[in-house]
């Protein structure tokens, strides 16, 4: 059986030794930003509803998306499609840190109409080891922190314009 997660600015599992995450509004309704920083916490399989852009910023662990199994690591970038079926298990014993962007349904539907003109972009990948989509997520992560929403427009422009043009499309293997 398949669990169903939803993290909220206001509600996050709690703090266990060595393990912690901290959920935070950004400017952008409707994106929650969750900070981790695990030594060996898993996630059992499990879905939801909103989706789901973060960037790995240490460490690593695997992860199976569908069918396939991924190790992540330093610099990845993670694109969960609702629904989509994934778990999450620590690999080696460094741990990770990572910050994972929660895109309600509806929020994204507006992401995509503003910056490339259709209502859904569908990540046809579950990991990028792409620059240009790194660069331009880490630009969106800084300006969702910010104060100036035209920052933050022209940052998650550049991000779903990126990948909309099919630059990720590349096969990213498994490590």
């Amino acid at each position: 059986m398949t669990a169903r997660w939803q993290a909220s600015a206001d509600a996050m599992p709690t703090h266990e030794p060595g393990n912690s995450f901290s959920a935070h509004r950004t400017l952008r309704p409707g994106v929650v930003r969750v900070e981790a920083q695990l030594r060996d916490f898993s996630f059992p399989t499990h879905s939801h509803e909103h989706l789901c852009i973060g960037l790995m910023r240490n460490g690593e662990y695997t992860s199976r998306y569908g069918l396939r199994r991924y190790r992540l690591g330093n610099g990845d970038v993670v694109l969960v499609n609702p629904g989509e079926v994934h778990d999450g298990r620590p690999s080696g014993c460094r741990g990770r840190t990572y910050t994972m962007l929660e895109v309600d349904p509806t929020a994204y539907e507006r992401l995509c109409l503003d910056a490339v003109g259709r209502r859904w972009i569908e990540f046809p990948q579950a990991v990028s080891r792409n620059a240009p989509v790194r660069t331009a997520l880490s630009a969106w992560l800084r300006a969702l922190s910010g104060s100036d929403p035209d920052v933050e427009h022209e940052t998650s422009t550049l991000l779903l314009g990126t990948l909309a043009e099919g630059d990720d499309r590349a096969d990213p293997s498994p490590r």
